[in-house]
């Protein structure tokens, strides 16, 4: 078999803290578990010396510095000499000029190794902008930059998806002025939920947050990441209470302004019956302000029992929205 060597990566991230310990109860394979291991420690070797190369190559930049001259041009962080002292280009000198000492800083190598040195710790270990714990922000409107944020930890959430803490945020931002947050949240009742939300110069601001899972809380209205005919579609679960057997149960739905009712996402009775498609069930509509239940003669006693409660769950859109964008 011919002799095969590691390869060094293009772009090494140093991220140590991922590198898996090799196990005694792992057969020992070098495809799949000792040349990933070795692999990770040689990106994350050769992560840390492209780091101090680049620091070595600034710091002999400074130490190098040529004596200032009227007749060229500097970039903002070049470094030059004037009168024995050591100066950095404050900003770019895109033209030829006499010594302007306000397009200068004076320095020193010791200062700028330390300056180095610290740009160079604040690198995340991953090299995404991350790598560290969540940064705890009571207020969500606040967490624009690029990162994790948790939104909740001491009792405050605010501007959360539902006012409630214990939200992680993940913030992916173009400047401060266009925004996207996707919140999650884990619950022991309810499971994995999610929302997400954006911020646009050219639509107003923050917009609302739209459930990527919602809870489906009854009585509670949910914008989702939906969208039908290009309008946002909602969801809401309606407590219908007990139904007749044989007759017609009226009950408001309290959804303002409905446009397209799209479907009957479920319907179900306190006994688990599926209300959809049941054969005690004649029909389920809904109208501009209600849900309306017809039942047959049988429901009650074959197919349901007509003394429990029952709730319909239904998807729709709106005519128009206040205050925010409905697409």
């Amino acid at each position: 078999m011919a002799e095969e060597f590691y390869q060094l990566p293009e772009s090494p991230v140093y991220n140590a803290e991922t590198i898996r310990k090799i196990q005694d109860t792992d057969p020992v394979r070098a495809s799949t578990i000792v040349n990933p291991v070795i692999s990770r420690l040689i990106e994350n070797t050769h992560a840390v010396k492209k780091l101090a190369d680049k620091a070595q190559q600034e710091a002999a930049s400074a130490a190098a510095a040529e004596e200032y001259s009227s007749e060229s041009v500097y970039n903002a962080g070049s470094y030059c000499t004037r009168g024995g002292k050591l100066y950095k280009a404050n900003q770019d000198i895109l033209s030829a000029e006499p010594w302007t000492e306000a397009h200068w800083t004076e320095t020193n190598i010791a200062a700028e190794l330390v300056a180095i040195y610290t740009a160079l710790s604040n690198k995340a270990p991953g090299g995404y902008g991350l790598g560290t714990a969540a940064t705890n922000i009571p207020d969500l409107n606040d967490a624009t930059k690029n990162g994790w944020y948790m939104n909740g930890a001491g009792g405050e959430a605010v501007h959360a998806p539902d006012n409630v803490p214990g939200w992680l945020v993940l913030v992916c931002a173009y400047a401060d002025e266009i925004v996207f947050q996707t919140a999650y949240r884990y619950g022991s009742a309810e499971g994995l939920i999610s929302a997400r939300r954006s911020h646009h110069y050219l639509f107003g601001g923050w917009q609302p947050w739209e459930w990527i899972t919602p809870q489906m809380v009854p009585g509670i209205e949910y914008r989702t990441v939906k969208r039908d005919h290009g309008k946002v579609v909602y969801e809401k679960t309606v407590q219908t209470g007990a139904l007749p057997a044989g007759g017609t149960k009226s009950i408001a739905h309290g959804v303002s302004d409905i446009g397209l009712r799209l479907t009957i996402r479920c319907a179900f009775d306190n006994d688990g019956n599926n209300l959809v498609g049941n054969p005690g069930i004649a029909g389920i509509l809904v109208d501009q302000d209600n849900i309306i239940i017809t039942t047959t003669a049988e429901y009650g006693t074959s197919y349901g029992d007509g003394t429990s409660n029952s709730w319909v769950s239904i998807a729709y859109t709106k005519n128009t929205i206040s205050g925010a964008s409905n697409i």
